[in-house]
């Protein structure tokens, strides 16, 4: 292999690909009920309805910067389409996030607080996406992450409509986000603050993306992030290719680590045959086996394979310098192209 084709390997998961792919990742946002629903009882003139339309607006800001593609359900405050239209705009995305503040049973109890997020029991592996997103919200809201949870309905599908009606669409990654209590008073003054909303936004934002493998440092650079099941993005697609070519993975090329395609299996497959752990995570020793693999065929010595991880840790180091240039070559190959053809 030569070095510009192992270049292309190892920044596969940067801005030259992350660019085309993240256009096509579509999230639809959902502000909860309508300008009025909800009032928050500590806070006379506040309604979840409207602060959740706020928060939306301030994470639809946040997420675009990452590229996503971001669709609202309610683009005016004054919006209030029903739970089945808002999941039906859910056809296509990657990922539909209902955003609401949650209260007891009676609007006196100011005890309650703590954030939770629901998920479609269609998908076991959104439980990784929901305790994602479920502990950062608490962590920024300074409270407590009352679990992910599935909430059946009588029928035995998902009780939440939006949710039921985003998987009947085709959409199976469909969270309801509870952002803590409107009825308790540290609660609900957080979620009045719109400098605190846009705090909120920002780090969901950068949630999704490292999810989704959009993740960047201080400096704006792509990063190389631990794969486990549930996750999703280019990364991903990027090792299901290497372990069918490799014959340990026969499912679908879907970017997606699970469920259902038997990736989890091939990736463990895979690191048992090369003296790995076999826990079915993609970590930096798994990733520098890959590498290796891709370069050089096996290595089965220890202290080999140690002074290579430290290789490719300084390699991957060296080479996000050269994302921008990648890009720009790129952009003028096909610029030349298109020339020739016309």
């Amino acid at each position: 292999m030569c070095l510009q084709e192992l270049l292309f390997v190892i920044i596969w998961n940067t801005d030259k690909e992350c660019n085309r792919r993240r256009i096509e990742m579509k999230i639809i946002l959902d502000p909860g009920h309508g300008r009025y629903g909800n009032p928050y009882p500590p806070q006379k003139g506040f309604y979840e309805g409207t602060q959740m339309w706020v928060l939306a607006n301030y994470l639809k800001e946040e997420l675009e910067k990452y590229g996503f593609d971001v669709v609202s359900t309610r683009p005016d405050i004054n919006d209030m389409p029903s739970l089945y239209a808002r999941g039906a705009l859910a056809k296509g995305a990657s990922l539909l996030l209902s955003l609401h503040s949650n209260a007891p049973q009676s609007a006196l109890d100011t005890k309650p607080t703590g954030s939770v997020v629901y998920y479609s029991l269609e998908d076991e592996s959104n439980k990784v996406l929901a305790d994602m997103i479920g502990n950062k919200v608490s962590e920024v809201m300074s409270h407590y992450y009352r679990g992910s949870m599935i909430k059946v309905s009588p029928k035995g599908d998902d009780y939440n409509g939006v949710i039921r009606s985003a998987v009947k669409n085709g959409c199976t990654r469909a969270l309801l986000v509870e952002h803590g209590f409107h009825t308790n008073l540290k609660d609900s003054e957080f979620l009045i603050s719109n400098s605190k909303l846009q705090k909120l936004a920002a780090a969901e934002a950068g949630i999704i993306a490292e999810y989704f493998g959009f993740n960047r440092n201080k400096e704006g650079e792509a990063m190389f992030r631990t794969l486990r099941y549930g996750m999703a993005g280019e990364d991903v697609e990027f090792v299901q290719k290497f372990l069918a070519l490799h014959g340990y993975y026969t499912g679908p090329i879907d970017s997606s680590f699970g469920p259902g395609q038997g990736f989890l299996n091939a990736v463990k497959s895979f690191q048992k045959a090369e003296g790995l752990t076999a826990d079915g995570v993609i970590d930096s020793a798994s990733r520098a086996k890959i590498f290796e693999i891709i370069l050089t065929g096996s290595i089965t010595d220890s202290a080999q394979m140690e002074e290579l991880m430290s290789k490719v840790s300084k390699m991957e180091i060296e080479l996000k310098k050269y994302v921008e240039y990648f890009r720009l070559q790129t952009e003028l190959r096909m610029g030349i192209e298109m020339q020739i053809q016309e």
